[in-house]
């Protein structure tokens, strides 16, 4: 039995739909981790949601047996998109491409890479290393972000590449 992270948002939120539409009950697999898709999730650009900007203390997400308020993520993925854009306006449609497991800080990451005017290109965790450096070649990622996790396999193709790496534990609160 695969582990079950939920994923819950407000029925408010299902503004501009940007990446993912499921039918009720579906399950998308995430790396290793199954996600449970309710029937009233849609995952959006959360920060042009009026119920994440309206109603700050209300739970977006459910995940890991802990919950996290829209303003909680909103601020997570804010100070992340700083960190990101690091000093720019717009980082203007660039491909960002992130491995950081299912959870608060895979919507996080997400969600930041939206702010800052970026694609996000997810990378499968559970992927070898030829699979992955195709995605990141294929997307001409400039930016790869990783959990500290990745760092062994991914580190050193970033740099040989010239791809900017940012190792998400390691980033200043």
């Amino acid at each position: 039995v695969q582990p079950v992270i939920e994923v819950k948002l407000a029925p408010e939120v299902s503004g501009e739909i940007t990446h993912l539409n499921v039918e009720d009950g579906d399950s998308v697999k995430l790396g290793d981790v199954l996600v449970k898709i309710r029937p009233d999730v849609w995952i959006s650009q959360l920060e042009r949601s009026e119920a994440a900007m309206n109603q700050p203390e209300k739970i977006a997400i459910i995940a890991s047996g802990n919950s996290f308020s829209y303003k909680t993520l909103l601020h997570a993925s804010q100070h992340f998109a700083t960190h990101l854009l690091d000093g720019s306006n717009d980082l203007d449609g660039a491909r960002v491409a992130f491995m950081v497991d299912p959870g608060f800080d895979f919507v996080k990451v997400q969600w930041g890479i939206w702010q800052a005017g970026a694609v996000a290109v997810p990378l499968c965790i559970t992927h070898p290393l030829p699979s992955l450096q195709y995605v990141l070649e294929d997307t001409g990622a400039s930016t790869l972000v990783i959990s500290h996790q990745y760092h062994d396999l991914l580190a050193s193709y970033a740099q040989a590449q010239g791809i900017r790496l940012i190792v998400l534990d390691r980033l200043p609160e």
